[in-house]
């Protein structure tokens, strides 16, 4: 029979590396499939995160605050979103409509087809 022993550690000394933080967590959730444009406020770059349905978590490189456009097909609620690194809250893009854009061509003038917007 293996006798069993209860240990108690009441302290323990341990070096550990330098935390540096590399970057900033950004969630969003949206209700469909998007791409959203982004760039941090005052800047002209510009870059691109592809968002899947639902809670995704991407990551920013410096703090601030960020301007997010969405891509889409879909029309949101707003045209862009603003979102600062010292806060927690997410960025929900709720699609309001689907846009759709189309041609139409003929070889031959047709004065029975019109066009609503």
């Amino acid at each position: 029979m293996n006798p069993s022993y209860r240990i108690s550690v009441t302290s323990e000394r341990s070096e550990l590396p330098p935390f540096e933080q590399t970057g900033f967590s950004v969630t969003f959730i949206s209700s469909h499939d998007t791409i959203v444009e982004y760039s941090k406020s005052n800047e002209l770059k510009k870059l691109t995160l592809v968002l899947n349905k639902g809670s995704t978590k991407h990551c920013v490189s410096e703090p601030g605050m960020y301007t997010f456009i969405p891509k889409s097909c879909h029309v949101y609620e707003k045209l862009s979103y603003t979102w600062d690194t010292s806060t927690i809250s997410p960025i929900l893009l709720h699609s309001t409509e689907h846009s759709h854009i189309g041609s139409i061509m003929s070889h031959s003038a047709l004065n029975e087809v019109k066009v609503k917007n």
